[in-house]
C-alpha cells in the first residue's frame, strides 16, 4: 500500500486495524454473558461479531502485499503462515480441552470426539458443522483463515490488477450467496442428520462464505496500489465508511449483512493507507492489534472465568445467576475492561513466549528455502 507515511507508520495502521477487530469480537462475547444489557450500546457491541469479517479483510489485504513484496513462492509463504498460527492455535487446543474436556456443549451436542481433536490439529476442522467450532471457542475463524491459505498462492497468482480482484470480489459473493442456500437446504441433504441451528452456523462460517471479505481486502490493496487515493479523498471515504457501519449496527440483521461490514471495512482501509485520520492508527490500538490473535483465543477463557467468579459470588450470598452475569450496561462495561485487560495480559505473555520465537523461526525456514528454490530453478535451466 502506497501512501505519504513511512513503512512503520503503515505496519501501524495495520495493526491498528487487528486491534479495533480484536475489541469488537470481545465486545459481542461480553454483552452474550450479561443480561439486561440493550440500547444503542447493546446494537453497537452485537455488531462487534463484524470485528472477525475486518480480521479478515485485514489479511486479505496483508497477504497481497507480502506476497508481491516477497516472491518467494508457495512452500515459503506455506512455512510462514503454518509458524504463525499453528503453534498458538495447537496451545489453545490443549487449553480448551482442559477447561471443557469432552463433554457436550451448546457446539458439540454429542460431546467432542478424539476425532474431532484430531481434525481440528489438522486444521481440517472447517469442513464439517461438527467440528468447525466444537473444540477451541472462535475455532471457526481460524479454520476459515487456514483454508484460505492453502488457495491463497493460487488466487493470487490471478489477482493482478484493479479488475481481476473486483471480477474476483463479484464471484466470491456469488459462491458465499449460494453457498449459504445449499448448507441450510435439507432437500440437498448436505449433512444430513446434524441440527439445524449447526448447519445454519456452518453456512455462515465455512470459508465459501466468508471468501468475500478475504476478497474485499485484496481489493483494497489494489485499489491502494494502482491508484492515488489523495489524503481529502481517503478522509472523505473513512467518514463514509464510519457512518455506514455505525448506521448497520442500529439495524436489525439482515442476510447478506456481514458482507456490507466488510465492504465497509476495506474502505476504512483504504482511507488509512492514504494518510487520513492518522489517529486511528494510534499506539494503544496498534499494540493491541500485534497481540491480537492471542486476545482473540484467550478472551473466551476471560469471559468464562468472570462467569464462574460472578457464580461463587452468587452461591456466597445464596442467590443463583446461572451461566450470565445479572445486571446492565454497566455491567457490560465493567466486564468488558476487566476481559480485555486480563486476554491482553495472558496474549502478551504468549506472544513474546511462544508468536514471535516461532514467526522468527518460520522466517528463517523460509528463507532458506528461497534460494534452494532458485538454485532449482537454474539447474533446470
Amino acid at each position: 500500500m502506497s501512501g505519504p507515511s513511512g513503512a512503520a507508520e503503515r505496519l501501524e495502521y495495520i495493526d491498528a486495524l487487528r486491534g479495533y477487530a480484536v475489541l469488537g469480537v470481545i465486545a459481542v462475547h461480553t454483552s452474550q454473558a450479561v443480561i439486561g444489557f440493550d440500547g444503542p450500546l447493546q446494537a453497537l457491541a452485537s455488531s462487534g461479531r463484524y470485528g472477525v469479517q475486518l480480521f479478515f479483510v485485514v489479511s486479505g489485504l496483508t497477504l497481497m502485499a507480502s506476497w508481491e513484496a516477497r516472491r518467494d513462492g508457495a512452500l515459503a509463504f506455506y512455512i510462514r503462515r503454518i509458524s504463525r498460527v499453528a503453534p498458538m492455535f495447537w496451545l489453545a487446543i490443549v487449553a480448551y480441552l482442559a477447561i471443557y474436556g469432552l463433554r457436550p456443549r451448546y457446539w458439540a451436542p454429542d460431546g467432542v470426539s478424539w476425532a474431532d481433536v484430531l481434525a481440528t490439529t489438522a486444521f481440517a476442522h472447517g469442513a464439517s458443522p461438527w467440528t468447525i467450532n466444537s473444540v477451541v471457542p472462535g475455532g471457526w475463524s481460524i479454520a476459515a483463515e487456514m483454508t484460505f491459505y492453502a488457495i491463497f498462492p493460487l488466487l493470487a497468482s490471478r489477482v493482478k490488477s484493479l479488475a481481476s480482484a473486483g471480477l474476483g470480489l463479484v464471484a466470491a459473493i456469488a459462491i458465499a450467496i449460494a453457498f449459504r442456500a445449499s448448507v441450510t437446504d435439507r432437500s440437498v441433504g448436505i449433512f444430513e442428520g446434524a441440527p439445524i441451528y449447526l448447519l445454519e452456523a456452518f453456512s455462515y462460517f465455512a470459508l465459501p462464505s466468508q471468501l468475500p471479505a478475504f476478497f474485499v481486502g485484496m481489493l483494497a490493496y489494489r485499489i491502494g496500489r494502482d491508484v492515488a487515493v489523495s489524503k481529502i479523498t481517503g478522509a472523505a471515504c473513512a467518514l463514509g465508511a464510519v457512518g455506514f457501519l455505525l448506521a448497520m449496527a442500529m439495524t436489525a440483521d439482515f442476510p447478506g449483512r456481514d458482507m456490507l461490514f466488510a465492504g465497509s471495512f476495506g474502505a476504512l482501509a483504504i482511507s488509512l493507507a492514504s494518510g487520513a485520520f492518522g489517529v486511528v492508527s494510534n499506539r494503544p490500538a496498534a499494540w493491541l492489534g500485534k497481540i491480537s490473535y492471542g486476545v482473540y483465543l484467550w478472551h473466551f477463557a476471560a469471559v468464562e472465568a468472570m462467569i464462574k467468579i460472578n457464580n461463587a459470588i452468587c452461591k456466597i450470598r445464596g442467590a443463583a445467576c446461572g451461566d450470565k452475569l445479572m445486571d446492565d450496561n454497566i455491567s457490560f462495561a465493567l466486564m468488558f475492561c476487566v476481559v480485555v485487560a486480563a486476554a491482553a495480559a495472558l496474549a502478551s505473555v504468549t506472544y513474546h513466549a511462544i508468536e514471535r520465537p516461532m514467526i522468527a523461526k518460520g522466517r528463517r525456514l523460509a528463507q532458506r528455502w528461497r534460494p534452494r528454490a532458485k538454485a532449482g530453478v537454474t539447474a533446470a535451466a
